[in-house]
């Protein structure tokens, strides 16, 4: 601890004395007992759980909720660990606000950690089926950062979220997925649009071949016009 005194002059006493003690403190926050930019690796889609997967449509299977595909959730404890209150102002997956990337943060409302108190978070998982390993960033938007600080220190907390899918069940298992309706629409235009531009470069070919066969025949009838 800090100590000091403070000495006020007055017309009453003349002079007073003000003891001024004080000590620093700081504030630290683990998420799911880690540190800060470690990496979270709580995402594990097993075969267990996609057993069923291009049988039942809504992918049900243990440890999974039904719905439009399967979802794994996983609880975490924000704790702080420090000595000061800390205030969590929101969470980011790659930037976005709450949620992104098939990643979920179910508690996004902020709150506020007193010292040594924690709180329970609930993070959801549900893939997509196109990629076998997906990393992403998690942000937690805190007090811990200082006003004003030009380096950077904004009070961001950062952590890796990591979900695996076994490689050999992708295609199977994106077929259970419900696809949107104008999915379909889509893919007709796309196919549309590719013919009539296959269509658009024949023409085109004919037409340009067309020319230069016309071009050569009047300089070869030049040619022979001149040398006659």
């Amino acid at each position: 601890p800090l100590s000091s005194v403070i000495f006020i002059r007055n017309n009453l006493t003349g002079l007073q004395t003000v003891d001024l003690v004080g000590r620093g403190a700081v504030g630290d926050l683990k998420f799911g007992n880690k540190r800060t930019g470690s990496s979270i690796h709580a995402f594990d889609v097993t075969e267990k759980h996609l057993k069923d997967c291009d049988k039942d449509p809504n992918l049900r299977g243990a440890g999974t909720s039904a719905g439009n595909g399967l979802t794994v959730k996983r609880h975490f404890t924000a704790r702080n660990t420090g000595e000061v209150p800390i205030w969590v102002t929101g969470f980011l997956i790659d930037g976005y606000s709450c949620e992104g990337y098939g990643f979920k943060v179910l508690d996004c409302d902020p709150f506020e950690l007193a010292a040594n108190a924690s709180k329970r978070i609930n993070i959801a998982f549900t893939p997509d089926f196109t990629l076998s390993k997906i990393t992403r960033t998690l942000t937690l938007k805190t007090s811990l950062g200082i006003s004003g600080d030009s380096g950077g220190n904004n009070g961001d907390v950062q952590y890796t979220l990591t979900a695996t899918v076994p490689p050999h069940l992708l295609s199977v298992c994106a077929r259970g997925i419900t696809r949107p309706v104008w999915e379909f629409y889509l893919y007709i235009m796309v196919i549309t649009l590719t013919v009539l531009t296959l269509f658009s470069s024949f023409i085109a070919a004919i037409v340009e071949s067309d020319r230069i066969l016309r071009y050569c025949y009047i300089m070869s009838t030049h040619a022979h016009t001149a040398t006659a």
